[in-house]
């Protein structure tokens, strides 16, 4: 591992090929070895495309502790070429360590970026939580400056009110009542070649939002 890791390190100008050998290595070697190869990464002072590469790593061995360190340094790291892996990585391959990676997600959201796919990453994410706990920071993406960012929330709140139950909680198979789904909600779901905007969508569960926050277990802040 270390030698593939130096040997990435040496390349002047490393293809895509050899960017993807160093991810495939660092993924199927022990995740401690790994994480401790991609923290090295994360820091290196020397490249930071090297730097983006340990996070990219990290983000797709789903590392929390990687998208801590990525909200503080991401205004950095955005002027790499690979920028683009990075963000791929967040939207494709991370997977959540459940509730507890909502707290980790929220101050991506919260730098108000105009990262070009960060906010639509990030929801992704959520939306592979996928639990009712997600909804205050899924809020926060309504407001986002992406328009895919909005609808990618848009349509996570379209899931909840078909799927949540009178407790407020996510119900997948899909049985008994479910007391938040309606003709408007139903109407708001986005879709391809559809003629309600993203902030007309935004728009519409915002306000939904605030309705109905208190009654699904989130009181007014």
């Amino acid at each position: 591992l270390s030698a593939v890791v130096s040997s990435y390190q040496s390349l002047a100008n490393p293809s895509g090929i050899d960017e993807g050998r160093l991810l495939i290595s660092l993924e199927n070697a022990d995740r401690q070895d790994a994480l401790a190869i991609a923290d090295q990464l994360m820091a290196a002072q020397t490249s930071i495309e090297h730097r983006i590469m340990g996070f990219a790593a990290a983000v797709r061995m789903g590392s929390d502790d990687a998208l801590l360190r990525l909200a503080q340094e991401i205004h950095t790291l955005r002027s790499g070429k690979m920028f683009d892996q990075l963000i791929w990585a967040l939207q494709t391959y991370y997977q959540p360590n459940g509730n507890s990676s909502i707290p980790v997600l929220r101050p991506l959201i919260e730098l108000r970026s105009d990262v070009p796919g960060l906010d639509v990453a990030v929801g992704k994410a959520l939306q592979k939580i996928g639990t009712k706990e997600v909804l205050p920071t899924m809020a926060l993406l309504l407001d986002s400056q992406d328009p895919l960012a909005k609808s990618t929330a848009a349509w996570f709140f379209h899931f909840y009110t078909a799927m949540a139950g009178p407790d407020g909680n996510i119900n997948r198979s899909g049985d008994g009542q479910h007391p938040f789904w309606s003709d408007d909600s139903r109407r708001y779901a986005p879709r391809r070649n559809s003629n309600i905007t993203p902030d007309e969508y935004a728009s519409y569960w915002k306000t939904w939002w605030a309705q109905n926050r208190a009654q699904v277990g989130f009181p007014a802040p």
